[in-house]
């Protein structure tokens, strides 16, 4: 009998333990959730740029430092070059589509109020839209307020992918010494696969990106849409973002298109 209790008081304990660690790391994944995703996005660009680099490196047999400055040199050329060719035609249509998108949400929430059933919808929204607009101006304030901003918060990014890109063994096995020695070669294969895995994920999602913008490009062409050009290119961008990403790039283009159409008044 004592030793059946002895059992039963050892699973016990280590139920409570597994509980209490799993509690913390848990809680401090909530606290931390913001520089954990600064930190993962860091590594996705990190794993991008090391394999563009690899892939200059088989091709052209440079040095690994070499060809990881290439790389981000041909990067931010590549950038720049669009944005002096585009950027000025593509800010004059973003500043167009919000002027579009503004009128058209109005002209909507008009329609939604002259209902019976859209007066009440109505009443709740504005209800919602006061709260989450008291909600969120302390953390707006906190953010605007903030030491790093969100320019800040690029450029950190930036520079820990960068260091990241240009010497990930260092990292990796600095990471691997936080586990128990049996355990670091099934960590180091776990992490090679992880890292192969973001580089695929990433090109399959530029390439998910680049099919949108070119199919809703030509086909707000096709219906003589305005402004294909950005919102092709804010629907591909938004198309980033996993299942949200998608309906929220369509929004603005079907509402700029409404406006061409007799389905809203003008």
């Amino acid at each position: 009998m004592e030793n059946k209790l002895t059992v039963h008081v050892r699973h016990i304990e280590r139920t409570l333990r597994v509980s209490a660690i799993a509690l913390f790391f848990a809680l401090s994944v909530w606290l931390l959730r913001d520089i954990l995703l600064l930190l993962f996005s860091a590594v996705v660009i990190a794993c991008v740029l090391r394999g563009a680099s690899d892939a200059v490196r088989r091709v052209t047999r440079l040095g690994p430092y070499t060809a990881l400055i290439s790389v981000i040199l041909v990067t931010g050329l590549a950038l720049g070059a669009l944005l002096w060719w585009r950027g000025s035609a593509i800010f004059n249509q973003a500043d167009e589509i919000s002027r579009q998108l503004r009128t058209q949400l109005s002209r909507i929430w008009d329609e939604l109020q002259n209902s019976s059933w859209g007066s009440i919808l109505a009443q709740q929204l504005q209800i919602a839209g006061k709260s989450l607009r008291t909600g969120l101006t302390g953390y707006v304030t906190g953010v605007v307020g903030s030491v790093l901003g969100i320019g800040g918060t690029l450029v950190v990014t930036a520079a820990t992918a960068v260091f990241l890109a240009a010497s990930p063994q260092l990292y990796l096995e600095g990471s691997l010494r936080l586990l128990p020695m049996a355990w670091r070669p099934r960590g180091r294969h776990v992490a090679g696969e992880l890292g192969a895995t973001l580089r695929l994920w990433f090109l399959g999602q530029l390439v998910d990106m680049l099919i949108v913008g070119v199919l809703l490009g030509l086909g707000l062409l096709l219906i003589g849409s305005p402004l294909p050009l950005s919102l092709a290119l804010l629907a591909a961008l938004l198309n980033f973002v996993p299942y949200i990403g998608a309906l929220a790039g369509a929004v603005p283009a079907i509402l700029v298109a409404l406006a061409q159409s007799e389905l809203l008044p003008v």
